[in-house]
């Protein structure tokens, strides 16, 4: 509470003030993006609602951002759903989203069940706008994700996975991913994500 003395008056030795009190602004929390994940996900499970962002929302979070969010439970994947663009007003929002959709619409896994939210362990990774690339050579792939497309079909892969070490690799796991024969001529993109612990 913040106050202000509007007046004061003593005139027989005991004191009578007029204060005005308001409530001030929440002291900013730090977003735990554990809870929040878990939260987003036992929510939407109990009642079908997406939540809101906690406010303030972190600065991190502010901006559109493209999303992917990674449950893993006991280490093993659980789930891993994102967007290759901006899909909600700010990145916090973003996370809700795909936090949810990682537990129950990755077409790989049964949707999360309730009692197994506790134990899940969410990886959130921001991406940054994707930028053409001319040549494989211009790839890394403990550096950089890849986006493969021809035609209507593309697949996205984050950068560092386990098992790839070469940027032919990269590619050559994304096209299968997407069902693109490999020798096709290929539209090839990179970027860069920013991990959220």
């Amino acid at each position: 509470m913040n106050s202000q003395v509007l007046s004061y008056e003593g005139p027989f030795g005991v004191g009578y003030p007029v204060v005005a009190f308001t409530a001030s602004a929440a002291p900013a929390i730090a977003l735990d993006i554990q809870t929040l994940g878990r939260h987003a996900i036992d929510t939407y499970l109990r009642t079908r609602q997406l939540i809101e962002p906690p406010e303030p929302i972190p600065i991190e979070l502010q901006s559109p951002s493209a999303v992917f969010v990674t449950l893993r439970k006991h280490g093993e994947l659980r789930g891993c759903v994102g967007s290759v663009r901006p899909t909600a007003a700010t990145a916090a929002h973003e996370l809700i989203r795909y936090a949810v959709a990682s537990a129950v619409r990755d077409p790989r896994f049964d949707p999360v069940r309730l009692d197994e939210v506790s134990g899940l362990t969410i990886k959130v990774q921001l991406l940054d706008m994707p930028e053409p690339v001319v040549h494989i050579t211009e790839l890394d792939p403990h550096l950089y994700g890849i986006i493969v497309r021809r035609g209507d079909r593309q697949a996205l892969l984050l950068p560092d996975i386990d098992g790839i070490e070469t940027p032919e690799q990269q590619v050559l796991a994304a096209c299968q991913k997407a069902g693109i024969d490999r020798n096709a001529p290929l539209q090839l993109e990179r970027f860069r994500t920013r991990t959220l612990t």
